[in-house]
């Protein structure tokens, strides 16, 4: 009786869990741009972006390979990869790099 709740438990914590540790991946958290030497475009936190040359932030929630930002009425989805120093966003056909800024 007992297994038989153990494996849609299992599922339930692994899904969960894929979504907090996106969210509070330290990589994805930074300040990021273009390249080295611009101005930075926005800033990742655990719970929201910060888009410098508009001084807004904008609500986000991630899973291990994507972004959806709440804008104003509209809704961002771009898939990521990112390491160390760089943040790859992909939005149909298009790739953007961003770099890490160190502060």
């Amino acid at each position: 009786m007992k297994t038989k709740y153990f494996l849609p438990i299992i599922i339930l914590l692994t899904m969960f869990c894929g979504i907090i540790l996106a969210q509070g991946n330290p990589l994805l958290k930074g300040v990021w741009g273009l390249k080295k030497g611009d101005n930075a475009s926005f800033q990742i936190t655990t719970d929201s972006i910060y888009y410098v040359e508009e001084f807004k932030s904008y609500k986000y929630n991630a899973t291990t390979d994507s972004i959806y930002i709440n804008l104003e009425g509209y809704k961002l989805n771009v898939k990521y990869t990112v390491t160390n120093d760089s943040l790859f966003w992909s939005r149909k056909t298009k790739v953007t790099k961003f770099v890490r800024f160190t502060e």
